[in-house]
Parts: C-alpha cells; structure tokens; sequence
C-alpha cells in the first residue's frame, strides 16, 4: 500500500475530528461529503494503523457542492451555493470523472472496499441503500 501521507491526508488534529463523526453500522463506515477524498484517506489510514476492521467505507456526495440554502435558511459563508464542489478541486470536468478518479486513487492507497454514492444524501440515502448497507431501521 502506498503511504497516504504523500497525498490527501490532511493533520493529526483534523483526522481526529473527523474520526469524532464516524458512525459504524455493522463494519460499515459511512462518510457524508467526500470533497477529494482526504477524510476517507485519513480515516482508512487510522483503521489500519489501529488494527480496526471494517466492512465498506461507503462515500456519499453530490461531488458538486453545497445545493442553495432554502429561503429563510442562514447558513455558514463557508456553505456556499456550489462551496466543495469536487471539479474544479480535482481539476475536472464531470461528476464521473471525478468519481473514477477517486476511485482509482483510493485503489491505489489500498482502499479496495470503498463505494461512492453520488447526489444529495436526503435524496441518495434512502431505504434501498439502507438494505443494503444493513442498516437495521432506518
């Protein structure tokens, strides 16, 4: 496996508050907004090094960033309209592009178990996804 440090990974202190979020549902990590992928980097790099076993990192994002906020709704100015779109970032001009590159990046690094769910979360995660994740009541 190449050594992650080389790529995404983004500091001790930031990983560990990443890892503060991670939920397991039966091995499975689910990470919501995966930008460039250095969380799923960071967080499959700490299983490892802790000799902790998962299943799937399952990765859910639209990939083009923060939807508009509904009227009425006063958001962060770091959450934007568009805010981590992944394209650009990557230099890249698909959602499919960026996805395979991803993908293969993750491949790379040793990450084999990893599945990339691509839209909004409230339209993505739904009951199928959790039948499949064996999410025991969603």
């Amino acid at each position: 496996m190449k050594n992650l440090k080389n790529y995404y990974l983004i500091g001790a202190a930031r990983r560990d508050n990443a890892l503060q979020h991670v939920k397991i549902q039966n091995g499975d990590i689910l990470e919501f907004g995966v930008y460039r992928g250095s969380s799923i980097a960071n967080i499959h790099e700490y299983y490892i090094k802790n000799k902790i076993i998962y299943n799937n990192i399952w990765g859910f994002d639209s990939f083009i960033g923060v939807p508009k906020e509904k009227d009425g709704v006063n958001a962060s100015p770091d959450w934007r309209e568009g805010a981590f779109d992944s394209r650009p970032e990557l230099n890249l001009k698909t959602v499919k592009e960026v996805i395979d590159k991803l993908s293969i990046d993750f491949k790379d690094f040793g990450i084999d178990r990893i599945k990339l769910v691509q839209g909004f979360f409230e339209e993505t995660l739904d009951e199928d996804v959790a039948k499949l994740i064996k999410i025991p009541s969603f």
